[in-house]
């Protein structure tokens, strides 16, 4: 926030709601993101839903007016050159007699069509922070060489890894075995880390929806870039696969998102197939965190409850949300550099216990608390349709990630008329094995 800004000055234009400022004298490096509440104590700010992707160097904004009390706040970021290169770590050759060894390692049976060698690169980019500021994020692109006309581009996303060094510019990933065996097939393919995993910066903000998709979107043009600048071909047209698995299916629904509201000019959406995504998080996902459930996986709340109090401050410190003992043996096992069974041993049972009993007590009883305003803000199927055909894939007996959030996905797109397809590849499979 800047004192240089001038106030909002928000006026009503027929059904709309306008609000305009004037920059700073000096703002040739600044962006704009405007944020709402619906009150002012015990709350969180969130992201305004635009026409154009925030953050933007416009001075003004508009939306449908409402009923609704609603405040706005307006934040002066530092503009970042999305999809810039800022470094190349490493770039590895495969060819193709060691990536059909990888294939029958990693697939068995499965025959892949592998025509061409390739060359992984792990890079640096830069990117955005939940507000719209600049950041730098890793992650890895593979290249398939000598390849004429690339089939597509394909974007793939990780699922959850608690530490950095999992990440897939990380040495010896599975996510690296993807994207080459992809590549070896004639796709440029991509893997970002997300923010905070690898060798980014800062802290992971997980299951965040903004995020997760301009990390993707921005390694996407990354890629897209160097090729360009070494005279590589590119796909005739853009277009685009995308696929992940449990975060890296809520990733895959956020970038589809992200793509077809903002940015249909740059790639052309083919197919998504998110799998196994807690896509339903302030529904699914909440109630099932306040059920007498016992969770085979329950750092998977502590988790999220770290990377949201990064992303929209909740209080002081995550801290201030937790009862004794977690309060203080928690925080330092969120640092990227504890495993998920490490955080699985402090935690009982039933997570919502890791709360104040007032604070847990307060987000039963109001529908607006903070945590459940995040939420729905991460929800990924609640405003917009896809275009691009889009393949749900989830395993009815998944007891991480409940089926139930796959099913609230396809009715919330077929209200609005999109068929979208929901698929138990793996009837009888949990979570796991299903994958």
């Amino acid at each position: 926030e800047s004192s240089e800004i001038s106030p909002l000055h928000i006026s009503q234009d027929g059904e709309y709601i306008v609000l305009n400022w004037t920059p700073p004298a000096d703002s040739s490096v600044s962006a704009y993101t405007l944020q709402t509440t619906p009150r002012l104590n015990d709350n969180i700010w969130v992201n305004a839903l635009a026409e154009l992707p925030l953050p933007e160097t416009q001075t003004s904004w508009s939306e449908t007016n409402s009923l609704n009390q609603r405040f706005y706040r307006l934040l002066q970021v530092e503009h970042a050159e999305q999809g810039r290169l800022e470094e190349i770590i490493s770039k590895t050759p495969y060819n193709k007699m060691i990536i059909k060894l990888m294939a029958q390692s990693f697939l068995g049976d499965i025959d892949l069509p592998i025509e061409y060698d390739v060359t992984l690169y792990t890079v640096k980019y830069e990117t955005l922070t939940p507000s719209g500021s600049k950041t730098l994020a890793s992650g890895i692109y593979a290249i398939p060489e000598n390849c004429t006309v690339p089939n597509a581009f394909l974007s793939y996303q990780h699922g959850t890894i608690m530490e950095k060094k999992e990440a897939p510019s990380q040495e010896d990933t599975l996510s690296q075995i993807g994207c080459v065996l992809a590549a070896s097939m004639g796709y440029i393919t991509t893997a970002s880390d997300y923010l905070g995993l690898g060798s980014g910066e800062s802290f992971h903000p997980y299951c965040h929806r903004g995020s997760e998709a301009t990390a993707a979107l921005d390694l996407l043009r990354t890629a897209r870039n160097w090729c360009i600048e070494n005279d590589q071909p590119l796909p005739v047209g853009n277009p685009l696969y995308m696929l992940g698995y449990s975060q890296g299916g809520h990733a895959t629904m956020s970038l589809h998102r992200e793509i077809e509201l903002w940015h249909s000019d740059e790639f052309q959406v083919i197919a998504s197939a998110p799998m196994a995504g807690p896509y339903d998080l302030s529904g699914t996902m909440m109630s099932d965190f306040l059920s007498e459930r016992e969770m085979p996986a329950p750092y998977y709340y502590a988790y999220l409850i770290a990377g949201y109090q990064q992303a929209y401050q909740f209080g002081n410190s995550m801290a201030d949300l937790l009862a004794p003992p977690y309060d203080t043996q928690l925080p330092p096992l969120l640092d990227g550099y504890h495993s998920s069974a490490e955080i699985n041993a402090l935690m009982p049972s039933h997570p919502r216990e890791i709360l104040k009993p007032e604070i847990l007590q307060a987000i039963m009883e109001d529908p607006e608390h903070p945590i459940r305003i995040a939420l729905a803000d991460n929800d990924t199927s609640v405003d917009w349709t896809p275009k691009g055909l889009m393949r749900l894939y989830h395993s009815q007996s998944d007891t991480y990630v409940p089926w139930q959030n796959s099913l609230t996905a396809q009715r919330n797109f077929r209200l609005k008329g999109c068929q979208v397809e929901l698929i138990d590849p793996a009837p009888g499979l949990d979570h796991g094995d299903a994958a």
